[in-house]
């Protein structure tokens, strides 16, 4: 633990704390952080309307360019440079800071937990000495907008392989670089891969660099490679501002990965975001500019939330000469405005203005997410795509404009309202289409194996009559059947489209045709937002240059470590399939398979025969361990039991052939080094196996990962045994069945959510105050905690108990007032909001006492059975 600043006295911090607390910054004050490369990104505190009116915004477009970072600025700089860390658990010191720096924040004081001497919740923290720790790092102040410190990571390699933690709970700090609060960070020149397996716990790597609450971020000619698994992407920027990630290369390595993810999470609304709980204006909003190029993201098959390149709610971006392509059942891009989706208090968020621009760029093989809300459009333009479709999301304000690509080969649909194609989920009735227009023009569309449709709505109201506008584009082929299908499943072909619409008309719809007759149209006929340039025509659709890490000793250090650590893998986990394996004798019948549908067509090895026939494979095993051996089947026609043998020795007991694609995973075995034969028997009158793959894991790897597995569930369970004893000690007064004592400041109304009911308290500022009846059944000293639902409002709500004030807590979830000793009989609990001075909407379900000797002692309340009666 290195500490970044002179400590401060004990007794001074919550003075200062208090201090710095009580600065605010006017709603809509603009504040404003230098570009080094010129322009100024301007900061402002949430602007709020109280109705929304989506209708497109007029707005400037400036275009981000890089940051050349480091900058002249005077700042504290911590610079990591040639090293190698191989890390394996998140940093125990950084865990200590974030927790004592929490506990002086929120005012608590237990013997237990003191900090160390010379402690200072305002000071930095740098963690990155340990080479099997994650690095970890936290700015001084309260926040990025406050920072002196700037980051400098380079010419490092991080390989990443978390052995430790509990894996079921989200921690951000399991990356390689967790950085909080800064006002420079610079990675460049590096190399991280994750080694992780998919046997590996969903949370085990949250990312490989993981920057919150940052004024600037840079990441250049960065290679990542391997599994991110349970959140968005190897390079994740939240809450940041200006932002610059160039000549990256992201492989997935066909497992479940995540790529590049920069969005704000005051704008996303169902994320948590930075002084969620403290002073609103040091949250950096809207983040941006972003601008991200030359960068490849590829090879992903998850199924989790992993975009391979997210930008949401930042203003502007520009993704320019980038690649996305095999990227899993998740999208290809998921970009836009989605600030309609959060509330303020009882308004709306209206600092939406943004234009985002994606040009040059090249996807294939996936979908495309788009969302515009009240911003000043998305530009999407010159772009080549590959078997991929766009989905739209939603239109709350600005316009999509599809201007000057290519889709050669289109399969199935083109822009669809549903985010598989022509079928399945689609955005809510009102998601789609308020006030913003989706515009297609000179895009050049050859199809491929089957065009389903062009155009494929979603639910009323939905992208296509009311919505798209589009012409002068060219179908290079015969025009499809069905040209746009509606939300209600009616189809609609070209004839009909041109009639009802009033689009295409100019479209060109026949082999062999170009946007060459297209020169002459006047540009003038579409308007971009921001002053962007159309054009008609011929235009270079498609990268302008190469893509992935520029730096060459940075892609010869990729390479290197990536071989080495796939041969590493190799040796502990490796799969081989039955149909390319030597056949050394055999009495049952095979052959090989290949599938013509399906997902997976490789091929299979299809065995048939009776009792006492077997095949005998020859495997190799690369060297010697203790092995995890699954055999695995394809589904279709699986019947009877097989008995495994290896090297003519029986493992385990004969086994039902699954039905399905599944496997049969004997006890471990120890295997040498070399030829291996491996025998599978008929073990039933008759038998039908359809096998597949041979995947061998190392034992002692797969031991470690279930005892952990085993450790996590005990947790769980002992958790669970003690949050259901705790609960049954406690006494719970639900506060809409509570009499309102004396005058209410504000508005009460009863509502639900979430299958609780709750009382709505709308008040008008702080000072407002709300009183309740309570019955105390027995005296005695206990934790207080308040409860509330679908708390979207923040801020501060003291306790009042009887007249007296017991503490403040902050408004969301449970808020816990600490210890109170009450009597037995009637007493008068109330809320006095605090923070912030404007109006919020609390959402108060419940108060709850639980017992102190309680949670000290599980053995009490057991005599008394009074718990149970309360």
């Amino acid at each position: 633990m290195i500490p970044r600043r002179s400590p401060i006295l004990p007794g001074a911090l919550a003075l200062c704390a208090a201090f710095l607390s009580s600065i605010p910054a006017a709603p809509g004050a603009e504040r404003s952080i230098a570009i080094p490369s010129g322009g100024e990104q301007k900061l402002t505190g949430p602007q709020l309307v109280p109705e929304l009116d989506p209708k497109p915004v007029k707005v400037p477009y400036v275009e981000p360019k890089p940051l050349g970072l480091p900058s002249q600025l005077d700042l504290e700089t911590i610079t990591v440079k040639g090293k190698t860390f191989n890390i394996t658990r998140i940093s125990g010191e950084a865990d200590k800071f974030q927790y004592h720096r929490w506990l002086a924040t929120v005012g608590k004081e237990k013997s237990a937990d003191k900090p160390p001497e010379g402690f200072d919740p305002l000071g930095s923290f740098a963690a990155y000495e340990k080479e099997n720790e994650a690095l970890a790092f936290y700015g001084s102040g309260r926040g990025g907008l406050e920072s002196k410190e700037r980051l400098i990571v380079e010419d490092c390699v991080f390989i990443v392989d978390f052995q430790e933690g509990d894996f079921d709970k989200f921690n951000p700090k399991r990356a390689a670089i967790y950085v909080d609060g800064y006002n420079e960070v610079i990675v460049r020149n590096c190399v991280f891969i994750s080694k992780g397996t998919p046997r590996d716990p969903l949370r085990k790597t949250i990312s490989s660099i993981y920057a919150a609450d940052c004024q600037k971020v840079q990441v250049e000619d960065c290679y990542f490679e391997g599994r991110t698994v349970g959140w968005r992407g190897h390079v994740n920027v939240w809450s940041c501002g200006p932002t610059s990630i160039r000549n990256c290369e992201i492989n997935g390595l066909g497992q479940s990965a995540g790529g590049i993810w920069v969005a704000t999470g005051l704008g996303e609304g169902k994320i948590g975001y930075a002084h969620q709980n403290g002073d609103p204006e040091l949250v950096i909003y809207p983040p941006g500019p972003v601008l991200i190029e030359n960068c490849w993201v590829h090879d992903q098959t998850g199924k989790e939330n992993s975009d391979g390149i997210y930008i949401q709610s930042a203003r502007p971006y520009l993704l320019r000469n980038s690649k996305v392509e095999r990227w899993g059942e998740d999208s290809l891009f998921d970009m836009g405005f989605r600030d309609t989706s959060k509330r303020w208090g009882e308004q709306w968020l209206a600092n939406h203005g943004g234009i985002g621009v994606i040009e040059h760029c090249e996807f294939a093989e996936g979908w495309m997410k788009d969302s515009v809300g009240l911003g000043g459009g998305m530009v999407f333009r010159h772009n080549l795509m590959r078997d991929a479709f766009f989905f739209f999301y939603a239109f709350d304000g600005g316009s999509f404009y599809c201007v000057g690509n290519r889709f050669e080969p289109m399969e199935k649909t083109l822009f669809s309202g549903r985010n598989n194609g022509t079928k399945g989920w689609t955005p809510g009735e009102g998601m789609i289409a308020k006030g913003g227009r989706g515009y297609f023009y000179n895009n050049y569309i050859k199809p491929g194996h089957k065009t389903e449709a062009i155009y494929v709505a979603g639910k009323k109201p939905a992208p296509v009559k009311e919505v798209i506008v589009s012409d002068y584009n060219v179908y290079d082929g015969p025009a499809p059947e069905t040209w746009a299908i509606e939300f209600d499943g009616s189809e609609l072909s070209l004839a009909q489209w041109r009639d009802e619409t009033g689009n295409d008309k100019h479209t060109l719809v026949e082999p062999g045709a170009s946007l060459e007759k297209f020169a002459e149209i006047d540009p003038k006929m579409v308007e971009l937002p921001g002053g962007l340039e159309m054009k008609f025509g011929p235009v270079e659709a498609g990268l302008t240059g190469p893509v992935g890490v520029a730096h060459p000793a940075t892609a010869q250090k990729a390479k290197e470590m990536s071989e080495r650590i796939a041969q590493e893998l190799r040796e502990q986990f490796f799969v081989l399939d039955a149909s390319t394996l030597p056949v050394q004798s055999q009495t049952l019948a095979g052959e090989t398979v290949t599938p013509t549908v399906g997902r997976d067509r490789s091929p299979h090895l299809a065995l048939k025969g009776t009792q006492g026939q077997s095949i005998v494979l020859g495997v190799k095993i690369p060297k010697a361990g203790r092995f995890y051996v699954n055999t695995q089947f394809r589904s279709g026609g699986s019947s009877g039991k097989l008995q495994l043998l290896v090297d003519d020795k029986p493992v385990g007991e004969p086994f039902d052939v699954p039905a399905k694609d599944e496997s049969f995973t004997p006890d471990a075995l120890e295997l040498s080094a070399g030829d291996h034969l491996f025998t599978y028997k008929a073990a039933s009158p008759e038998v039908s196996a359809n096998l597949n793959k041979l995947v061998f894991q190392d034992a002692a790897v797969i031991d470690r990962e279930r005892a952990m597995e085993a450790e996590a569930t005990a947790r769980k369970e002992a958790a669970a045994a003690e949050k259901a004893r705790l609960d049954a000690l406690t006494m719970k007064f639900p506060i809409p069945d509570l009499p309102i004592s004396g005058p209410v400041k504000g508005h009460t109304s009863k509502s639900r959510a979430r299958g609780r009911d709750y009382l709505l308290w709308q008040t008008e500022g702080a000072g407002d105050t709300i009183a309740f009846g309570v019955d105390i059944l027995k005296a005695g000293q206990y934790q207080l905690t308040g409860i509330t639902t679908n708390q979207v409002d923040k801020g501060n709500l003291v306790l009042i108990i009887d007249g007296k004030e017991i503490g403040k807590a902050a408004l969301g979830g449970k808020m816990p007032y600490g210890t109170i000793q009450v009597t037995e009989g009637q007493h008068v609990f109330g809320f006095k909001q605090e923070s912030p001075e404007r109006g919020v909407a609390a959402r108060l379900q419940e108060f709850q006492l639980l017992p102190v000797a309680a949670k000290d002692d599980p053995n009490a309340g057991d005599d008394s059975g009074e718990s149970d009666e309360q």
